[in-house]
């Protein structure tokens, strides 16, 4: 199940705390609107690029604890933007590969109020992944 209930405004909070403090340079194009409808490729890689998310054993990736956080934070973005469509996903050692379609044809139930905010895909990553940073480090600190 994936852990995002409610509003958006805790996990907003939480990731305020952290703006501009770890920040590396962007390597968006500056002449792109990451508001468009599309498919975006995304690489988020772990801190120091530490093998958080399991190893490779045999020529098989196998999950940590971690690793099967982030695939079930992945899997259910949709849920929660229901604009978002998921393609090609796949977790290694120290990063997470994936393709992702935002599309804004929204239906009804959506909180209109807040479609455009929660539409730009820096926002669905940041917000999903802020979350998951948080309980990543819960597991790490229990072991």
């Amino acid at each position: 199940m994936f852990p995002f209930q409610g509003n958006f405004t805790f996990f907003l909070s939480k990731m305020k705390k952290f703006q501009n403090k770890y920040r590396i340079p962007s390597a968006r194009a500056v002449w792109w609107n990451y508001f468009n409808e599309g498919r975006y490729y995304v690489t988020i890689c772990s801190h120091n690029r530490q093998w958080f998310f399991g190893s490779i054993s045999d020529q098989k990736m196998e999950l940590s604890s971690i690793g099967k956080l982030a695939h079930q934070f992945w899997f259910g973005i949709p849920d929660h933007f229901p604009f978002v469509k998921w393609h090609a996903f796949v977790v290694m050692p120290n990063h997470v590969h994936g393709i992702i379609e935002i599309s804004n044809a929204v239906d009804v139930a959506c909180n209109v109020s807040t479609l455009q905010f929660i539409s730009h895909i820096l926002t669905i990553i940041r917000v999903t992944f802020s979350l998951f940073t948080e309980l990543s480090s819960v597991l790490i600190n229990e072991t």
